[in-house]
């Protein structure tokens, strides 16, 4: 299983869903999860001077390793500037397998899933329905 961590963080960057294939190393995963805010918000920043007629493309795509020393672990970032909604996704990429295609579609996925959970009228602050983490975990496992 490639994927190792998802995370949708909200306007202020709280985490309104994570989900570790790791679970006895969680507390690393949220932490590199957090390591990257800094990259992201100077990508949106560097993206914002330079496109100020182009199309927004709400894919930041690598914004760091991982933290970890052992791990061969990559951090990719779909954000929506708007309502500063990130999502990030932390792939086992040691044979370099993905193409930035193939990460996109994964994000588009993603966001297609955040987007029909917030649409729920029994929504509520928190991605916590069931149905939400079987997508999750069927998407992981089909990658």
């Amino acid at each position: 299983m490639p994927i190792k961590s998802i995370c949708y963080l909200g306007e202020n960057d709280e985490i309104l869903f994570f989900y570790s294939t790791e679970k006895s190393d969680e507390i690393s995963s949220r932490f590199s999860t957090y390591s990257t805010l800094n990259n992201i918000k100077k990508i949106i920043e560097e993206n914002e001077k330079k496109s100020n007629d182009q199309k927004y493309d709400p894919y930041l795509g690598y914004v760091g390793i991982n933290l970890s020393l052992f791990s061969s672990y990559k951090n990719y970032a779909y954000a929506i500037q708007i309502i500063n909604f990130k999502i990030i996704l932390t792939i086992d990429d040691n044979k370099n397998i993905y193409t930035d295609n193939a990460i996109r579609s994964l994000f588009v996925k993603l966001h297609q899933f955040y987007s029909d959970a917030v649409c729920n009228p029994f929504y509520t602050d928190r991605l916590e329905s069931e149905y939400f983490l079987k997508k999750i975990k069927m998407l992981i496992e089909s990658s």
